[in-house]
C-alpha cells in the first residue's frame, strides 16, 4: 500500500503595534499547529513572523519577504496562518499575494477562513480596507483627545523636552529656548538666514540633531521650519499632514490636509517667543518668498543643467548646487557653504558661463594629440597595475565560488531525496545563494576593473571627430531635442568632474577639468545606440540633478578613481 507524502507547510504570524508582544506570535503559532494537525496531510517545516508591522503594506515586513523567497524556491506547498488579516488587510496587497502564491501552486489555510478561495480574498480585502480606515479614525480621535487634555503626541520640537514617565507631556528647554529667541530676533532685525546659521555655528551651538546648523533647519518651508512653527508662539496645530499609501509604490507617504481638518489648541505655557515677534518674522518671511516668486522661502530646489552633479568645490571638495535664480540665469554655490556656512568658498557662480567655459575647454583639451597620448599612457599603466593586483583576488574568489556552488548542490540534493522534515536544510539555502550572488558580482567587478584598453593612433581622427560633433551639439540651440539629450549623456560619459576654485568677487573663474580615461581611450561608447535616449535619460534622471549630499573626498564621487585623468586648470572670464 502506498502512502501519500504530506504537504510541506509554513506558518506565518504577525502583530501590528508595539503595544503587543511576542506572546501574540506564540499564540498564533500554537493555533496554526493545531490547525495543521487536524489536516492529516499537512506537515509544518518552518515558521515566519513580523513583529510590530502594519498590515496596510508589504513594506518593512522582513518575515513576509523571506517567506515569499522560500515560495519562489519551491520550499513549501501550504501557507498556514490565523487569518487572512494576518497576511494582509490591504485591498491591493491581498489579491497580489493570492496571485503570487497561486502561481507557485501554494494553498492558503487559515483558522478563520479554512482553505482560502477567491471569494475569501475579495471579501477580506474589502473588510480589511474598512478596518484600516476605522483604525486610522480611532487613532486620530485618540490624538485629538490627548491634545485637548494638554498632551502632545508625536515628535518633539527644538526648544522643548519631555518629562520622564509622563508620555505626551512637554515643557520648555530653557537653553534651547534662548537659541530660538535669538533666531527670531536676528531674523526680524534684518539678518539673513545664512548669516544666522553662520553665527550659530561660529558660537559652537549644537544643531537640533547634533553637528552644524543648516539653512533648512531655520527655513525649510512652512510650519516645519523653526520660523514657521506656531508652537513657539504658544499655539499647537495638529493634523496638518497625514500618512497615506502611495497608489503606485504601496509605500507610506505624507500628504497635506485642508485647513478645516487642523486641530488648534492654545498652549501659553509653551510660548517661547511673543506672538508679535512670531507674526513679524513670518510676515517678513512670506514677503521675501513672494518677491522671489516661490510659495515659501525654501532655497531653489533641484534643477537640471549640463554640469549638475559634476561641479565640486575647490576648497572643501563638496558638491555644488543651484542656490540662486534671479531671472537672468541660474547660479551655483558650494552646498556646504550655502547650507552650513562652514566652507570659505561663499561665492556663487553663473551656471551658463561655467557651461560655456567647460564646453570650449573640453574641445581644446580632448582633441590635443599630445594630451590624449599622455592620458593613454597613464591609463594603460593604471589599468595594467590594477589587473595585476586583481589576478590573485580573482583566483581566491573563484575557489570560494566553487565551494559555495558545491554546497548548494549538496543541500538541494538532500532536500529532494529526504523523507524527513527539511526545514534546517531549506533555511541553509538563502544564505548560500546570497553568498554566491555576492561572489559572482565581485568577480564581474574585478574583470571589468582589469580590462586594459589600448588607444591605437589610427583611432585619433575618429575620436577627434566625435568630440567636435559633441561640441557642436552642445553649442547649437536649434538642434533636435533627441540629439541634444544624446549629447548631454555623451558629455557625462566623457567628463568626470569640474572643480571650481575659490576666487574673489568679479574675478575670473578658476576651474580644473577631470575626464574619464575609459571614454578618452575608447573603452566607453559615448553616444548610445542600442537604447533609446529617452529611456536612458529617464533612468539616469537623478544623475542630472544637483546633489546636496556630503562630500567624500577626491575629484570624483561616482566613478572608479583609476579611471580619472586631470585635463588641465585654467581661468575663464566671470563677465
Amino acid at each position: 500500500m502506498t502512502t501519500t507524502k504530506p504537504l510541506r507547510a509554513v506558518m506565518y504570524a504577525r502583530y501590528s503595534t508595539d503595544h503587543q508582544n511576542d506572546a501574540s506570535i506564540d499564540d498564533q503559532f500554537l493555533l496554526c499547529r493545531r490547525l495543521a494537525d487536524r489536516e492529516k496531510n499537512v506537515s509544518i517545516v518552518r515558521q515566519f513572523a513580523d513583529r510590530a508591522a502594519t498590515s496596510a503594506t508589504l513594506e518593512d515586513r522582513p518575515g513576509m519577504g523571506e517567506l515569499m523567497s522560500l515560495a519562489q524556491a519551491g520550499g513549501f506547498e501550504v501557507l498556514v496562518s490565523e487569518g487572512l488579516d494576518r497576511i494582509s488587510r490591504s485591498d491591493v496587497d491581498l489579491p497580489f499575494l493570492n496571485r503570487f502564491f497561486a502561481y507557485y501552486k501554494i494553498k492558503i489555510l487559515t483558522a478563520k477562513e479554512g482553505w482560502v478561495n477567491d471569494m475569501h480574498i475579495g471579501f477580506r480585502g474589502m473588510m480589511g480596507k474598512m478596518f484600516l480606515k476605522d483604525v486610522a479614525d480611532n487613532v486620530r480621535r485618540n490624538f485629538a483627545a490627548k491634545i485637548e487634555n494638554g498632551k502632545i503626541p508625536g515628535s518633539i520640537a527644538y526648544g522643548y523636552k519631555r518629562l520622564p514617565d509622563q508620555p505626551g507631556v512637554q515643557v520648555i528647554n530653557e537653553e534651547q529656548a534662548k537659541v530660538v529667541q535669538r533666531v527670531y530676533r536676528e531674523y526680524v532685525s534684518g539678518r539673513t538666514p545664512r548669516e544666522i546659521v553662520e553665527g550659530l555655528n561660529a558660537d559652537g551651538i549644537p544643531a537640533p540633531r547634533g553637528g552644524v546648523w543648516s539653512l533648512y533647519t531655520i527655513l525649510s518651508g512652512g510650519s516645519r521650519s523653526m520660523l514657521g512653527n506656531p508652537i513657539y508662539k504658544g499655539e499647537l496645530v495638529w493634523g496638518r499632514r497625514k500618512n497615506i499609501i502611495h497608489w503606485q509604490t504601496q509605500r507610506k507617504a505624507r500628504q497635506q490636509t485642508s485647513e478645516s481638518e487642523w486641530q488648534r489648541k492654545a498652549r501659553p505655557d509653551l510660548m517661547i517667543v511673543q506672538p508679535e515677534l512670531w507674526e513679524a518674522a513670518n510676515t517678513l518671511r512670506t514677503s521675501k518668498a513672494r518677491r522671489k516668486g516661490t510659495p515659501n522661502a525654501t532655497p531653489p530646489g533641484q534643477r537640471k543643467h549640463l554640469l549638475a552633479g559634476l561641479l565640486r568645490c575647490g576648497v572643501c571638495n563638496g558638491p555644488m548646487r543651484i542656490t540662486h535664480n534671479n531671472g537672468v540665469g541660474q547660479r551655483v554655490s558650494c552646498t556646504t557653504a550655502y547650507l552650513h556656512r562652514t566652507c570659505a568658498n561663499k561665492k556663487s557662480y553663473d551656471v551658463g558661463k561655467l557651461e560655456r567655459a567647460v564646453i570650449d575647454r573640453m574641445r581644446d583639451e580632448l582633441v590635443d594629440p599630445a594630451r590624449i597620448m599622455q592620458a593613454t599612457k597613464i591609463g594603460v599603466a593604471k589599468f595594467a597595475e590594477k589587473a595585476k593586483q586583481n589576478r590573485a583576488d580573482k583566483l581566491s574568489l573563484e575557489k570560494l565560488l566553487a565551494r559555495v556552488e558545491l554546497k548548494i548542490t549538496r543541500v538541494t540534493y538532500a532536500i529532494t531525496e529526504s523523507d524527513d522534515p527539511v526545514e534546517e536544510l531549506i533555511a541553509a539555502l538563502p544564505p548560500l545563494k546570497t553568498e554566491r550572488a555576492n561572489l559572482v558580482e565581485q568577480l564581474r567587478l574585478l574583470q571589468a576593473d582589469s580590462n586594459v584598453v589600448e588607444f591605437h593612433p589610427k583611432m585619433l581622427d575618429a575620436y577627434r571627430q566625435i568630440v567636435e560633433e559633441l561640441h557642436g551639439y552642445l553649442t547649437n540651440e536649434n538642434i533636435d531635442p533627441d540629439k541634444r539629450d544624446a549629447a548631454r549623456m555623451a558629455f557625462r560619459r566623457l567628463i568626470d568632474s569640474v572643480v571650481v576654485h575659490q576666487t574673489g568677487w568679479a574675478k575670473p573663474y578658476d576651474l580644473s577639468l577631470y575626464g574619464r580615461l575609459s571614454a578618452i581611450m575608447g573603452g566607453t561608447k559615448l553616444f548610445p545606440t542600442a537604447e533609446r535616449v529617452q529611456k536612458v535619460a529617464a533612468a539616469q534622471g537623478s544623475a542630472l540633478c544637483d546633489s546636496a549630499g556630503p562630500a567624500k573626498g577626491g575629484p570624483t564621487q561616482t566613478h572608479n578613481p583609476n579611471d580619472v585623468v586631470f585635463l588641465g586648470r585654467w581661468q575663464a572670464k566671470a563677465a
